[in-house]
């Protein structure tokens, strides 16, 4: 699945926030939460997309591990989301 900007936008307007999987090594993100994380490029982990900027070009996302988590650009989540979409898996979970 190829995976455009306007995913995400129509993701939230459809079901709300979602959860999207990650690789953690390239998780970019930081804090002593994140200290955990080996860098091995087969572990995962997830967030919560609850908001979206367009004209910013900037994701709202929620770490569960509540380290603080600024925007972040939505090209470098649409990049991770593909990541996960190119290995033949869904990079996202919401309610129907």
């Amino acid at each position: 699945m190829s995976i455009a900007t306007d995913y995400i936008e129509g993701t939230l307007r459809r079901h709300g926030p979602f959860i999207i999987f990650v690789y953690a090594a390239n998780f970019p993100f930081s804090g002593p939460m994140c200290l955990n994380m080996t860098g091995n490029p087969n572990e995962t982990h997830a967030v919560v997309v609850n908001g979206v900027n367009t004209d910013l070009g900037t994701v709202r996302i929620t770490n569960p591990w509540g380290t603080n988590t600024p925007p972040a650009d939505i090209d470098v989540i649409i990049g991770l989301m593909q990541q996960i979409s190119d290995r033949g898996l869904n990079p996202a979970a919401f309610m129907p």
